[in-house]
């Protein structure tokens, strides 16, 4: 198929292309053109030099209608998988909006899925050991580490903030680390 055919520069699809583009319509066509379980193969695909799914390329150009169509589009065992994927330096979704300072993607990627797995979610380490909570504290994004402590339990919240990165830094350590004051007081 053509869809599945890749650049032979940067090793990406049309639907990579098209979810990091913004390009909403493209990709709508795209999954009319296919089976259901091929479409689910294709969102699967880490298509590029950078081992970055479509949905992450999606989440990083910020393209928050395509993301939400790619969750409408498969089941939640599917999209929590997706969500899963990790790119070529162990970043999934989440760590990328939170490096992007994407609230609202952080916040609709909580809204659908349980509970659990968005516990889950926020324990998931990069290739440098952070977690989204990290990344988030080295950005300086205390909208987003404010949300994330409200959509956790005081328990869970603990034992996020106890997770060490490769450096042996909590996200407290990052946060410090940038001189960020109101993030460190927050916390």
């Amino acid at each position: 198929h053509l869809v599945k055919r890749r650049d032979w520069i940067y090793r990406t699809t049309a639907l990579k292309s098209a979810c990091g583009s913004g390009n909403t319509e493209l990709v709508k066509i795209i999954r009319r053109h296919v089976s259901k379980d091929h479409w689910y193969q294709l969102l699967l695909q880490q298509s590029d030099n950078f081992s970055c799914s479509p949905l992450q390329s999606a989440v990083s150009g910020g393209h928050i209608d395509i993301v939400k169509y790619i969750q409408a589009s498969v089941t939640a065992e599917q999209w929590y998988k997706l969500l899963q994927i990790k790119d070529v330096h162990e970043c999934t979704a989440i760590h990328t909006a939170a490096s992007e300072g994407n609230t609202e993607l952080i916040m609709f990627i909580h809204r659908s899925v349980t509970v659990e797995q968005w516990y889950k979610l926020l324990q998931i380490k990069d290739k440098e050991d952070s977690t989204a909570i990290h990344t988030a504290a080295s950005e300086g994004n205390t909208e987003l580490i404010m949300f994330i402590h409200r959509s956790v339990t005081v328990e869970q919240w603990y034992k996020l903030l106890q997770i060490k990165d490769k450096e042996d830094s909590t996200a407290i350590h990052t946060a410090a680390s940038e001189g960020n004051t109101e993030l460190i007081m927050f916390i």
